[in-house]
């Protein structure tokens, strides 16, 4: 590793033991929220992969919630002094007070990505469209954000008996597997959703591998795999 690069030197990675059980205790704090309907996992603790930056979950709501997103970053943690205080800030306004605090004691240090959708986004294809769009114009560029985490890459919903409203229907379809397979001292339950239809307008613009490579130049992650 290059001694003088300060983002490689600073590039904090957590195996993937330490975050499943941090990710499981935030699903279940969330799930107190009576108008959440389930937790998943998305980005690289849903692929699985040994060594992960961050945690990245995708909250449905009923309704009853705003839409939008929250982001304890990379770059406040390695701040000097951080303690949690940007992710609380940012959930707040979705959760309360109470659980924000919460949540925010749990990541700690740990980077985070947390994004509040209604649970439609699994099957109303102009639900989903509509908030790519909203997406790809608040950051003015084109992103298939949320094409690319609903309709392509793993999403792992967590404790899947334990969803609500029509997300619970779903999760009733799909098989609930466990990672065990993967990490052998967690039985920790899960199922693959995703946003399947026929809309060829659904379907992200690009390769998988090929926005991987753009998000680790954005974040400056392209000296190691």
């Amino acid at each position: 590793m290059p001694e003088n690069n300060s983002v490689e030197s600073s590039c904090k990675r957590w195996r993937l033991e330490e975050l499943l059980p941090l990710a499981d205790l935030i699903s279940c704090q969330l799930m107190l929220h009576n108008d959440i309907a389930g937790v998943a996992l998305t980005g690289s603790l849903a692929r699985l992969e040994p060594l992960i930056h961050d945690i990245d979950m995708v909250v449905f709501h009923d309704g009853n919630i705003e839409d939008g997103s929250c982001e304890g970053s990379e770059e406040k943690r390695r701040s000097v002094g951080y303690n949690g205080t940007e992710i609380y800030l940012a959930l707040e306004r979705f959760i309360g007070e109470s659980l924000s605090k919460k949540i925010a004691s749990i990541l700690g240090e740990v980077p985070s990505h947390l994004i509040f959708v209604n649970e439609r986004i699994l099957w109303n294809c102009e639900y989903l469209l509509e908030r790519d769009w909203a997406v790809s114009g608040a950051l003015g560029l084109n992103t298939g954000l949320y094409k690319t985490v609903f309709c392509q890459i793993p999403l792992l919903l967590l404790n899947p008996h334990g969803a609500r409203s029509k997300l619970h229907e779903i999760s009733q379809k799909v098989k609930t597997e466990r990672f065990d397979k993967n990490v052998s001292w967690t039985r920790l339950p899960y199922a693959v959703i995703r946003h399947a239809c026929a809309n060829p307008a659904c379907k992200p613009e690009e390769p998988w591998e090929e926005r991987q490579k753009k998000i680790k130049r954005k974040k400056g992650h392209t000296w190691h795999d």
